[in-house]
């Protein structure tokens, strides 16, 4: 990558954004680099790992017995925090199926969720219900488990 330093002394900043596709295991994310005239080579990036979440999706009980939690999407969509940097780079919506016992699994940015599931269109039942997921302070041990959703 081949960066002008600019004719200022202090040196040029730039704003590097890395964007990870969804299923990535690794977070979208901004950065800041200064350089000046001296500036030979960028530091080396590391990136940091996504939060994992991981749940199960259940059948409310006025389903019966024929409900099945498998095939039932999963969403997770990023909501805007007041002082959250604008330029939060991509993607804000995540989203999966759950597996034959109900589970699923999500890789997601540090950051607020709105989490539903949503049935398959013949199953007769509507959206669950939605759950706030505070993310922000997503390391790389992060794992959160959301049972029932």
């Amino acid at each position: 990558m081949r960066l002008s330093s600019g004719e200022e002394v202090e040196g040029q900043s730039y704003t590097l954004t890395i964007e990870s596709p969804p299923g990535s295991v690794f977070r979208s994310e901004l950065r800041t680099l200064t350089l000046t005239p001296e500036t030979t080579e960028l530091p080396p990036l590391e990136l940091q790992p996504r939060v994992v979440v991981s749940g199960r999706v259940r059948c409310a009980a006025s389903l019966g017995e024929a409900c099945v939690p498998e095939d039932v999407a999963v969403f997770a969509e990023r909501i805007r925090m007041p002082g959250e940097d604008p330029d939060t780079p991509p993607p804000f919506t995540y989203d999966t199926t759950t597996v034959a016992d109900g589970s699923y699994i999500l890789l997601v940015d540090p950051g607020v969720y709105l989490l539903t599931a949503m049935p398959p269109n013949t199953s007769g039942a509507g959206p669950g219900e939605f759950r706030v997921l505070d993310l922000r302070i997503g390391t790389a041990d992060s794992v959160v488990n959301v049972v029932d959703a």
